[in-house]
């Protein structure tokens, strides 16, 4: 789970992050990067705390947020190679949601190995 708020006047995304794979995928004209943090799953441990994170957003940029049922679509063997690779699927998507229906082949999927759902917020791309 990936919880935020962006605050359109400073440009300031303030979120927290509990347990959610694959994390979201940042993206700009110059870099791609997953945002900081970790968490325990929502919902599993009484004892979990949550860390706010303050990230400034660029002009330009576009905020990818996935279920996990996207990492069945890559070819890589392992879970880590695959979060290798998905930041590069972001990159070559050009950050836009179209992009990404195009890269993953959404659109001429039969039968998909476990739910999908996407999420993209962009500003000026």
């Amino acid at each position: 789970m990936v919880g935020g708020v962006i605050d359109e006047e400073t440009g300031l995304l303030t979120y927290s992050i509990g347990g959610h794979l694959p994390m979201p995928v940042l993206y700009t004209p110059d870099s791609v990067r997953y945002l900081e943090g970790r968490g325990l799953p929502v919902g599993l441990f009484n004892e979990a705390t949550y860390e706010d994170h303050i990230l400034e957003l660029p002009p330009t940029f576009s905020l990818t947020l996935m279920s996990d049922g996207i990492l069945d679509l890559l070819p890589e063997p392992t879970l880590k190679e695959k979060e290798a690779a998905l930041p590069q699927k972001v990159k070559s998507a050009g950050g836009s949601l179209d992009g990404l229906r195009q890269v993953f082949g959404l659109s001429t999927l039969g039968e998909m190995p476990d739910d999908i759902a996407l999420l993209v917020l962009s500003r000026n791309l």
